[in-house]
């Protein structure tokens, strides 16, 4: 008997026997199969910047976007809500589970569709699709049926970012999501800027090279990345699509100059030639760095410029 039929079965027995402690089978890799590796979101000074990779080589279309967006009451721009999710996960349940939720929130009356209310009626729908499709699943034991959502939701001025763990929700300044989100968060956590009070530009460019990082450590993670802005005043930018290239590892060159710089910085036997050398390297990766945005900068620009252009309520309810 194979270990996921063995899971399935005292999961059947658990059904009957109350108390019975169901094992969760070790986490498999990821299978070959359309499949988001990484999502972020930010809440930053203009606004909520989400972000989502995948790693489908040169076949990957964009027809199929895995940043969804939500608008209710779209004829009265006064009392009209946006909702801008991004997600990792089996893009096809992912995309469900967004639409599931976008229903619930459909059913709030106009009056009533506040930040709070739509919150609760998109977890409650979440824990419904959640229950009925994720946790059922025979794949669910393996890990491989994870999801998980980050939420942007705008309603009468107030603007706000969730992150999902299964059917909780909760509001968060930052989140990454995703195979690779553990180096994500770790380099995010040792940045030296409150990301709540950087501009969109700067907090694109920080998502940009985020992704620059992960990219080369994690091999679910790599290829185009999408994406997508929603501003404070509820407009939000269309999906933009930025390609992280083999050439942007000049970032892990800079890296270990940096670390080679503080080692020979702070150890007793380094004789100032051997400092001096080391912080020639660092001088040298920091302008290989300036020399590869002057390069791509007209890219950059093209970025910008796209997340900048904002629409309002009038476009579908549903992309």
């Amino acid at each position: 008997m194979t270990k996921a039929r063995e899971t399935r079965k005292i999961r059947a027995l658990a059904k009957w026997l109350p108390g019975l402690r169901v094992p969760r089978m070790p986490r498999l890799p990821l299978q070959e199969r359309e499949t988001v590796t990484i999502a972020a979101g930010f809440r930053c000074k203009d606004g909520i910047l989400l972000c989502a990779d995948t790693k489908m080589s040169g076949n990957m279309k964009f027809d199929s976007s895995k940043i969804l967006k939500g608008i209710f009451g779209g004829d009265d721009p006064g009392t009209s809500s946006t909702v801008l999710v991004a997600f990792s996960g089996p893009v096809r349940y992912g995309r469900m589970g967004i639409r599931d939720c976008f229903a619930g929130i459909s059913k709030i009356k106009a009056g009533e569709r506040t930040l709070t209310a739509i919150e609760q009626h998109f977890r409650e729908a979440l824990k419904a699709f959640q229950e009925e499709y994720i946790f059922r699943h025979p794949a669910f034991a393996s890990g491989s049926m994870d999801i998980a959502y980050l939420v942007g939701i705008q309603s009468r001025g107030e603007l706000q970012l969730f992150a999902t763990d299964d059917a909780a929700m909760e509001p968060v300044p930052y989140q990454c999501v995703g195979s690779g989100a553990y180096l994500a968060t770790f380099l995010l956590s040792r940045s030296p800027w409150d990301f709540a009070k950087l501009g969109l530009e700067e907090m694109a460019f920080w998502t940009i090279n985020m992704l620059m990082r992960v990219k080369p450590y994690d091999p679910y993670c790599g290829g185009w990345s999408e994406l997508q802005f929603l501003k404070n005043d509820g407009s939000f930018s269309r999906v933009s699509h930025f390609e992280i290239s083999e050439r942007e590892r000049y970032l892990e060159h800079l890296d270990r100059a940096t670390q080679a710089l503080f080692m020979d910085c702070t150890r007793r036997s380094t004789s100032e030639v051997d400092f001096q050398n080391s912080l020639r390297r660092f001088e040298e990766a920091m302008a290989r760095v300036r020399e590869n945005w002057r390069d791509r900068q007209s890219e950059y620009e093209a970025l910008f410029s796209a997340l900048r252009k904002t629409f309002g309520p009038n476009e579908p309810e549903l992309e």
